[in-house]
């Protein structure tokens, strides 16, 4: 067995002994630790994962990481999608289950002033309608409201409109969304490339991240996102090292770092 999949096994029987529990936050200082194991435990409980390169940075981290455990809104959620016929769910953007029509995603905290998002890639059949605005998708949200102390349970239906005009279609575009996409797509490029860059093909990975870096800088213009233009220059910087073997187990962590932090929406 590699290491790897211990360390896979590994989180998994934590979490299974553990699952209750408050999420589990990891903190990597330097290079000598394992950031895949210690991501991956994070990402399974709702908790943090930060790369510091040295400990200068750890008072305003733990101070930080203390604000956001002292602040939780909601616990035990669970939002359910079910989408409509002839809407086909694809893929979701954080550990969820997709099964037929619906998906689950469950999310153990929420915390203040943190925006938590679940998104999700839906095939749309052509003959749904045109021009016309059609329901998608019933939302609903169930979680424990920390200040209520009573269980909420919420519904809400998702639309769209339906068209082959391209205008209309570049008019009404929804610009958050569009930027949770890009970086989206980002971090799996950026997951890409640091397995081909453990596999030994320098090159390929170098030039997945070129090439989305590229795509990140022109989605930064045209949707006006600071925000995109930074992960942009994020992956560019980390294209630019990638062949260095002396400088890439500090840059493998930086990578890790800034992928958890845009597929679990920590700001």
């Amino acid at each position: 067995m590699s290491a790897r999949n211990r360390q896979k096994n590994w989180v998994h029987w934590v979490w299974t002994q553990y699952s209750k529990a408050s999420p589990v936050s990891t903190i990597g200082i330097g290079e000598g630790y394992t950031e895949d194991l210690m991501s991956t435990l994070a990402a399974k409980s709702d908790g943090f994962h930060r790369f510091l390169e040295n400990t200068a940075d750890l008072y305003s981290t733990l101070d930080w990481e203390m604000g956001k455990i002292s602040s939780v809104v909601a616990n035990d959620v669970t939002v359910k999608l079910k989408f409509a016929q002839g809407v086909r769910p694809l893929s979701v953007g954080r550990e969820g289950v997709i099964n037929g029509q619906e998906v689950t995603v469950k999310i153990n905290q929420v915390y203040s002033d943190h925006e938590i998002y679940v998104l999700t890639e839906a095939e749309v059949m052509p003959d749904i309608g045109q021009h016309i605005v059609s329901p998608i998708a019933d939302v609903n949200l169930l979680y424990f409201d920390m200040a209520s102390k009573n269980n909420i349970d919420y519904w809400q239906y998702v639309s769209t409109k339906v068209t082959n005009d391209q205008n209309l279609v570049n008019t009404t575009l929804n610009r958050d969304v569009l930027i949770a996409v890009n970086e989206q797509n980002a971090a799996a490029i950026q997951k890409t490339a640091i397995d081909l860059r453990d596999q030994g093909k320098v090159h390929d990975a170098k030039a997945l991240l070129d090439e989305m870096a590229e795509t990140l800088k022109k989605a930064g213009e045209l949707l006006a996102s600071p925000r995109l233009t930074k992960y942009s220059e994020t992956l560019e910087q980390s294209a630019q090292t990638i062949e260095n073997d002396a400088q890439w187990n500090e840059n493998r962590k930086q990578n890790t770092s800034t992928m958890f932090s845009v597929s679990f929406n920590v700001s």
